[in-house]
């Protein structure tokens, strides 16, 4: 869950955002929309946590998946750590996986007690990893990684020489195979052919927690979310329904301000007519009044 209140974002000495509030409650799917540099990255970083905000007041509970809009993958403490044990590490059983495994390489070439020891360091581990669903998750992160478009292969290979597409990708399956209960996600369907897309889009459909995605895939827009935060001028304004009713509804409120403010006008103008009426007669009435 998510609950902010009159946020303001800064960007240097530029300001952002302006008195934002908003909530993501569980089941509740949102797409941030406005148009480019208006700073949705921005508050999506900060609602993740990347970021703090100039002020207000901003809560966070439960677990949050956050896929940045960025396809390097952040800083790894093991620079070979493969695409599998990178998307395993959502569920903390990446680094467990490489315990066992350096593990193992040791068995290879130790002999006596040292053998001995990694012997029983090895069951230790395995037995640790089968108890947390270790087994069964790696079959479930390889779905995840195959749904998005990545191959048995390439989830062997290390993530750092891995190309942007390939990397942005791992994120996405990581996010996703993390079973957080809030996502937040800048750009999701970047570098997914058709069918990944398509596969993400049933899977947003069904998921049970608080979604808030930045997209420029009108299609996910319609198809994954109830409802609409746009960012304009600084200011959040939410609306009810997907995409395609966000743009009608934004040109019926857009057309009532107009009429709204076609009336003040000619309120002000009648009344301004009054005055000068008022003043006109009041005029006449002072002269006659010297005349006299």
């Amino acid at each position: 869950m998510i609950l902010a209140r009159d946020l303001t974002i800064e960007a240097g000495i530029r300001t952002l955002v302006t008195g934002a509030s908003l909530s993501l409650q569980q089941g509740e799917k949102v797409g941030l929309v406005g148009r480019n540099g208006a700073g949705k990255t921005t508050l999506l970083r900060t609602l993740a946590g990347e970021l703090e905000p100039a002020s207000g007041h901003l809560a966070r509970s439960g677990v949050i998946g956050y896929l940045s809009q960025e396809s390097a993958v952040p800083e790894l403490d093991n620079p070979d750590l493969s695409a599998l044990e990178r998307v395993l590490t959502a569920r903390e059983l990446g680094d467990l996986q490489v315990r066992i495994e350096e593990t193992r390489r040791k068995m290879e070439s130790e002999e006596g007690e040292g053998l001995d020891l990694l012997i029983r360091r090895f069951d230790r581990l395995n037995v640790e990893f089968e108890t947390r669903g270790g087994y069964t998750a790696i079959a479930e992160a390889k779905r995840f990684a195959k749904s998005v478009g990545i191959s048995n292969d390439d989830l062997d290979q290390p993530v750092a020489t891995m190309s942007g597409g390939q990397r942005r990708r791992v994120e996405l399956a990581r996010v996703l195979f993390s079973e957080t209960e809030t996502l937040l996600l800048d750009e999701p369907t970047n570098h997914l052919d058709l069918d990944a897309k398509n596969w993400l889009m049933e899977f947003l459909a069904d998921y049970q927690g608080g979604l808030l995605v930045i997209s420029h895939d009108l299609e996910l827009l319609d198809e994954s979310i109830t409802s609409v935060l746009a960012l304009d001028d600084g200011r959040v304004e939410p609306f009810r329904g997907n995409y395609s009713y966000y743009l009608a509804e934004k040109d019926r409120r857009r057309e009532q301000r107009i009429r709204e403010r076609k009336h003040q006008d000619e309120k002000i103008a009648r009344l301004e007519e009054g005055i000068r009426r008022f003043k006109g007669t009041t005029e006449k009435m002072a002269k006659r009044a010297r005349s006299w």
